[in-house]
């Protein structure tokens, strides 16, 4: 697929019921809805019902970086999580905002955007290596605090590799859960708690690529 400039042109979207991937266009969302959250809205506004519960495997998680992310542009490290979340009363629309490393690796590995449905029916993490997708047995990370969760998969992947993950108050599903990121981040609003609903224990980042610039010299 066509790359373009601040955007790769791609989203992945992982069905974790099906334990399947699939990529799909983004551009036709990018160029009217510039930014993360906004397309993040967009895509919420499309995908998930009023019925649905922020708990329910139909309920949308995503993650969302924005077009300067991982570009070299300066501050421009942001990226959000979003979905509906029970912190909010009544359930509705949150997103949870953070920085570091993680927003810029989703760019590297060549996607404008992660977009996660359905229910793992064991403990599982997405381990995403350069565009290439895994799903992954997590059972051995059960009940691990972040930071501990943290170490086991920088010892399994390497310290390059770029993390989110929860802890055990987002496997039970506690509403103000929390997500965390292996440079000291934290995701509030209850995104862990949409993690832990999903069986979802992480998504792991391994990624070389480049996010192409119209004018790097100027930039």
């Amino acid at each position: 697929m066509a790359r373009h400039n601040g955007w790769n042109g791609t989203f992945l979207y992982i069905d974790l019921s099906l334990k399947k991937t699939q990529q799909r266009p983004s551009m036709d969302m990018s160029s009217s809805f510039i930014g993360g959250r906004l397309m993040a809205s967009r895509l919420y506004w499309d995908m998930v019902g009023p019925q649905t519960k922020a708990h329910d495997p139909e309920n949308v998680l995503m993650f969302m970086p924005g077009p300067l992310t991982g570009s070299g542009a300066l501050a421009c490290s942001r990226w959000i999580m979003a979905a509906k979340t029970t912190y909010l009363y009544p359930e509705q629309f949150g997103f949870a905002n953070a920085g570091g490393f993680f927003g810029a690796a989703i760019k590297q590995a060549g996607f404008d955007g992660i977009i996660a449905t359905g229910f793992s029916e064991k403990l599982s993490y997405v381990l995403i290596e350069n565009g290439a997708v895994q799903i992954k047995d997590a059972g051995g990370l059960q009940g691990l605090k972040i930071d501990e969760t943290m170490k086991r998969l920088h010892e399994a992947h390497g310290q390059q590799a770029r993390i989110v993950c929860i802890g055990p108050a987002g496997e039970s599903r506690v509403s103000f859960a929390t997500a965390g990121t292996d440079q000291g981040g934290s995701l509030s609003n209850g995104m862990g708690a949409v993690m832990g609903s999903k069986n979802l224990k992480a998504v792991v980042i391994k990624a070389t690529g480049r996010v192409a610039v119209a004018d790097p010299a100027a930039l």
